[in-house]
């Protein structure tokens, strides 16, 4: 009988190739830990030098602990793979964008639609993947493992554990001072640990999820107050922006002219706004709920109604029209349209459509209108990365512009003018709806309001896009711009001094403001207004029955 003569490869226990995939991970995969860290560690260069080494070791008995704990048959090798897979996929967006992958993150990942996520998919992220994901993973899964029996592997993950214990706790008293004071002073450090935290953001997400109950709600006891007989039907039209940021609107002192046409028309421009949250998946229910960014939770949005379920049972007609990914939940009980909808091929190219397509058919939809009503336009504004396929030719002043997705290989300039270009095209969208809402003042008393979902980073400080925890995020993604304009026949016949309300435009506003001001707007009566959150309330000439609301 023939001898098989062909080498076999040495077989590993995995714990061995456990410690090896941790030290891969520590030194690929958290280079947006180390660049957080290393500012940090103590001036003198032998003392940071050693403070690195102690929280390289910590991190890697760490993730070896972690990996160890899946060391059974059938069992590791997934699990390892898997590890490496998500390590890979999340530093590329750690450290091309700067962004920190918390619950909320992956709430908007989970939310967003093939649109979007399709303009993630650069050559960068495919050959991070590659590199560091599926070329290590295919190693692993081809490695040879061997397996004691179980009494020897259970004393194996027992002096695992304890030696890890030891030297963990050994490592952190030898720099316990340190530590300490970036515990204390740097917690959001931890949120860069990959991939150990976008795995607990994923079981948080997963853990916090809104449950499939009815819907309970909010306001019952609204209702309309009528102020004067004969009055025109009232139509409000709020524009949630997408990704616009209040530090490039001209309106708002921006060197450049993006808003060269909002700029003659008799607008209020808002200076001071905050966004509810820095993620579309937040900031849209937040905007729309009463709880305010404080009380705000996904949970308890999803739970409950929204601003138009409250308009909708108080006769208003409602209209939600989307250009974007949708309200989150928001317009579920209300008509919507969209995009799929509203396709025209003026506007659209592919699966993207430029936000004029919101104001296609929305004339008709007015002159329907038996009364009342509240039209919500959801643009797709500026969103990113892919800046380029947000403003239409015609509106690309500022060149050259970063053409494609990838914008961590374009220059500042090249992103700054086509982040710039979709703000330009913005102004042009608002000033053709106002156009269009004049006209239609003959028939209603008509006001329009703007706000954007959240701002965005531009490459300031290494950072991109948006969606870092409120807390940590820059004013570039938590300011944003917000806008009122006001028919003649509104300003009048609703009683909104619009000079009082110019004068209101340095103060500081927010998201929160927006559900009891266009409850205040419909004069809707209801203990859940509150009227010092209402912007209008002040430049507003009430009835006192009006007033006595919270």
């Amino acid at each position: 009988m023939a001898r098989d003569l062909k080498p076999r490869r040495a077989a590993l226990h995995p714990l061995m190739l456990s410690l090896g995939v941790a030290l891969f991970l520590a030194l690929t995969s958290n280079a947006a830990f180390w660049r957080a860290l290393a500012p940090l560690a103590p001036a003198d260069l032998v003392s940071g030098a050693v403070f690195l080494a102690t929280t390289f070791a910590i991190l890697v008995l760490a993730l070896n602990l972690v990996l160890s704990v899946f060391a059974l048959p059938y069992l590791w090798k997934p699990a390892a793979v898997a590890l490496l897979l998500v390590a890979a996929l999340a530093a590329h967006f750690m450290d091309a964008y700067g962004v920190v992958i918390d619950r909320s993150m992956i709430q908007n990942v989970v939310e967003t639609d093939v649109r979007e996520a399709g303009d993630l998919l650069t050559p960068g992220l495919l050959l991070r993947v590659l590199a560091f994901g599926l070329l290590p993973a295919l190693l692993v899964a081809r490695a040879p493992l061997r397996f004691a029996g179980w009494r020897r592997e259970a004393l194996r993950r027992t002096a695992l554990v304890a030696a890890t214990c030891v030297l963990v706790a050994g490592a952190i008293a030898l720099q316990y001072k340190q530590f300490a004071l970036i515990g204390r002073g740097h917690a959001e450090l931890r949120l860069l640990i990959n991939p150990t935290s976008p795995l607990y953001a994923a079981w948080r997400y997963w853990e916090k999820r809104p449950k499939p109950t009815a819907v309970l709600p909010i306001a019952e006891d609204a209702r309309r107050v009528v102020l004067a007989a004969g009055r025109r039907p009232l139509l409000v039209v709020l524009v949630v922006g997408e990704t616009a940021r209040a530090a490039n609107f001209s309106l708002g002192g921006y060197e450049r002219e993006t808003n060269p046409l909002l700029a003659k028309l008799p607008v209020v421009y808002f200076d001071d706004v905050s966004a509810c949250g820095t993620t579309t998946a937040i900031s849209v229910p937040c905007m729309l709920s009463p709880y305010g960014r404080e009380r705000y939770s996904d949970r308890k949005a999803k739970s409950h109604e929204s601003l138009l379920d409250v308009l909708q049972r108080t006769g208003v007609s409602v209209l939600w029209r989307d250009n974007n990914s949708g309200c989150k939940s928001a317009c579920d009980r209300v008509p919507t349209q969209a995009g799929s909808e509203l396709r025209h091929p003026a506007f659209c190219q592919g699966d993207d459509c430029f936000d004029e397509v919101l104001l296609e058919g929305l004339p008709g939809w007015i002159d329907a209108l038996p009364g009342d009503g509240f039209v919500v336009l959801h643009q797709q504004g500026s969103h990113g990365p892919a800046y380029h396929k947000r403003s239409p030719q015609a509106w690309k002043r500022f060149l050259p512009e970063c053409a494609g997705a990838a914008v961590e290989s374009c220059s500042r300039e090249e992103i700054v003018n086509a982040y710039d270009n979709t703000i330009l095209y913005t102004d042009y969208v608002l000033s053709r709806l106002i156009a269009l809402l004049q006209r239609e003042a003959q028939h209603f008393d008509v006001a329009m309001l703007y706000v954007s979902d959240h701002g965005e980073s531009l490459g300031e400080n290494g950072l991109y896009l948006h969606g870092l925890p409120w807390l940590l995020a820059p004013d570039t993604q938590t300011r944003v711009p917000m806008l009122a304009w006001l028919s003649d026949g509104f300003a009048a016949g609703r009683g909104v001094d619009r000079t009082c309300l110019a004068q209101r435009r340095h103060e500081p506003f927010s998201h929160d403001h927006l559900f009891h001001s266009v409850l205040g707007l419909f004069d809707v009566r209801t203990q859940v207004y509150a009227r010092e959150l209402d912007l209008f309330a002040p430049c507003r000439e009430l009835p006192p029955r009006l007033l006595s609301g919270r």
